[in-house]
């Protein structure tokens, strides 16, 4: 089987792993032989040079999960299209995606739509569930800050393998269409008080008196946008609490009450 590691990402690994060893491992080694490595024979090749196996697969499975979303301009006003965020947990890939799935579909009123897997590798994509009854629901939930990740177009979750009985998983949740909206009103407001200010100080008369509501209008667009970072602040926190019960292998209540009722269905049958 061709090696899953081309020599860019040898190279990325085994300098990530040196780091995660705290810099004392020389990571210097002779060229690679072949182009490319399969993930047991960089483990053995990164030990030769000092670098604990442990560190190198953790170093490997971040690899696999690839770059996080980069940062935007607007980001630190109206907060990012994408928020994310990363755990390792005590399972394997399979168990941790279950768990997972039980928060999202149940507790947050997502559909799983798609799973993808290559090497070490677990992709799942859940998406807004549009039927009138789960909308419904879902603004029940949210008047009560629950299931705050229901009403997101997408949540995105990759779970690479870091060894037997454990998994780094990052969640991806996208909130595109409220940053817009939370961008596209601030800078309309701000596009009108910085038009009214540039009225008044050319001096024409007539609308002078804009000046005396332009400048709280620009401020209005800004208190605007910035609602939208803290919004991404509140799902980022609502993220972590997701990830930390999946660690802890916590179930969503409403979990709890279906499998109660189950066995009760299936005592009656017989």
């Amino acid at each position: 089987m061709a090696g899953e590691f081309d020599r860019a990402g040898v190279e990325r690994v085994v300098q990530r792993a040196a780091q995660l060893d705290g810099g004392t491992a020389d990571s210097d080694g002779e060229p690679l032989d072949d182009d490319w490595l399969d993930a047991e024979t960089l483990v053995a090749a990164a030990a030769e040079v000092g670098i604990a196996p442990a560190l190198t697969r953790r170093s490997i499975a971040i690899e696999r999960l690839g770059p996080a979303p980069p940062p935007r301009v607007a980001d630190r006003l109206a907060g990012p299209r994408e928020v994310t965020n990363e755990r390792t947990v005590a399972a394997d890939g399979e168990t941790a995606i279950e768990l997972l799935d039980e928060w999202l579909s149940a507790g947050h009123h997502l559909r799983r739509e798609r799973r993808d897997r290559s090497p070490g590798l677990v992709e799942v994509r859940w998406v807004r569930r549009r039927d009138v009854a789960t909308g419904v629901w879902r603004r029940v939930r949210s008047l009560r800050g629950e299931a705050r990740l229901g009403g997101r177009r997408s949540v995105t979750v990759r779970a690479a393998t870091v060894g037997d009985d454990a998994t780094l998983v990052r969640m991806t949740v996208d909130r595109s269409e409220a940053r817009a909206i939370y961008l596209g009103g601030g800078t309309a407001m701000v596009g009108v008080g910085a038009a009214g200010l540039g009225l008044a100080a050319a001096g024409a008369v007539f609308v002078a008196p804009m000046a005396l509501v332009a400048a709280p209008v620009a401020l209005g667009g800004v208190v605007v946008a910035r609602r939208g970072r803290a919004a991404a602040n509140r799902l980022d926190h609502e993220v972590e609490r997701v990830l930390d019960a999946v660690a802890e292998r916590e179930r969503p209540a409403g979990v709890h009450a279906r499998q109660r009722r189950l066995r009760r269905a299936v005592t009656r049958n017989g």
